[in-house]
């Protein structure tokens, strides 16, 4: 096999460990839009899924409606840390 091929395996491999966070809207129980993310990988934690939830939500702070730390889920509603706290 050529070298330029173990290249591209290599990278493919790389690719498959790390994992990486998708995301996508939903609607919560409750009718309300929200974020479903899950962070997949084996090199994926689930910090992975909180800093996405953050980086969805910006500066307006999220609530958990859902989590799932061995299937490495997440269903965020954004805008309410503050006022449900």
């Amino acid at each position: 096999m050529s070298t330029r091929r173990y290249a591209w395996l290599l990278m493919a491999a790389l690719a498959a460990l790390a994992g990486c966070s998708h995301s996508r809207l939903t609607y919560l129980a409750d009718g309300k839009t929200g974020y479903a993310i899950r962070c997949d990988g084996m090199m994926t934690d689930w910090s992975a899924c909180l800093v996405r939830a953050g980086r969805m939500c910006r500066k307006n702070g999220y609530l958990v409606s859902y989590s799932d730390e061995i299937n490495r889920e997440l269903l965020v509603e954004c805008g309410t840390a503050a006022s449900k706290e």
